[in-house]
């Protein structure tokens, strides 16, 4: 979950492993963002590795935006994005992460329009909110 002070524009793109969620006024709003959810590549049981997400991190981007950097282990995951009012919900099907990683990133110090950056486990989902 990653909760906004105010409304804002977003992006995605997969660079590499990355996942990458730019949010703010230094981004174009991606085709996600004005579609309904959708689900990329399902994962393939074979290609897993020992932990689907390996680390999430946040940034400031040139132009005040946020960034959201997800490491993935596993490029087949699929991923369900989609916009919950001022909430933009990333849920990662049928994926793992290590217990250090789900938790609450406070990141209101950064001053983008991203307060709050969430990571839980739903059912056999990963959710990023």
């Amino acid at each position: 979950m990653v909760n906004l002070v105010e409304m804002a524009p977003y992006s995605t793109r997969i660079d590499g492993n990355d996942l990458v969620v730019t949010v703010g006024y230094g981004t174009t709003p991606s085709s996600a963002a004005s579609q309904s959810p959708s689900v990329a590549a399902s994962p393939s049981n074979s290609s897993r590795s020992s932990k689907d997400i390996t680390n999430i991190d946040f940034r400031r981007g040139e132009n005040g935006e946020g960034r959201v950097i997800i490491d993935l282990g596993n490029t087949n995951l699929g991923i369900d994005l989609r916009k919950e009012g001022r909430t933009v919900l990333a849920d990662f099907v049928d994926a793992s992460i290590a217990d250090e990683l789900v938790r609450k990133l406070d990141v209101v110090d950064f001053a983008t329009p991203a307060q709050l950056i969430s990571t839980s486990r739903v059912g056999g989902n990963v959710r990023l909110a």
